[in-house]
C-alpha cells in the first residue's frame, strides 16, 4: 500500500483512523507483529501514542482492525466487478465468469501495498 492507501475525503477523525491502520501495516510488515510497538505505529502516523487507544483497544485490536478493512476494501471492489456478471447453465463458464472479476478486484488491491 502506498502512503495514501486507506486516505479518503471523510471527516477527520475517520481519516485518522485510517492513517492509523496504513502506518501499522507499514510496521508490522517492516518488524513483524510481535516486534512492533503501538510507539511504533504512532510515529509513523503522525500522531501521539495516547490517540491510538482512542481509534483501537490494543496492538491486537489493531491488527484485526487491518483485516477487517482490507476485507471491506476487497468486497467493495469485488462488488464492483460482479456487477452485470450473470450466472449461465455451465458452471466452468460461470466459474470463469466469477473469477476473472475478482482477479482484477484483487489486481487492484495489490497495487495499494507499500
Amino acid at each position: 500500500m502506498n502512503e495514501h492507501s486507506f486516505m479518503t475525503e471523510k471527516p477527520v477523525k475517520e481519516d485518522k483512523s485510517l492513517r492509523i491502520l496504513d502506518a501499522a501495516i507499514r510496521i508490522f510488515a517492516r518488524k513483524g507483529f510481535y516486534n512492533s510497538t503501538i510507539a511504533d505505529v504512532a510515529k509513523v502516523a503522525e500522531v501521539a501514542e495516547g490517540t491510538i487507544y482512542l481509534y483501537f483497544k490494543n496492538k491486537d485490536d489493531l491488527l484485526i482492525s487491518i483485516f477487517e478493512h482490507s476485507m471491506d476494501l476487497f468486497i467493495q471492489e469485488a462488488q464492483k466487478e460482479l456487477e452485470g456478471v450473470t450466472v449461465s447453465e455451465n458452471a466452468g463458464q460461470t466459474t470463469l465468469q466469477l473469477h476473472l472479476p475478482l482477479e482484477r478486484a484483487l489486481e487492484r488491491l495489490r497495487g495499494c501495498r507499500p
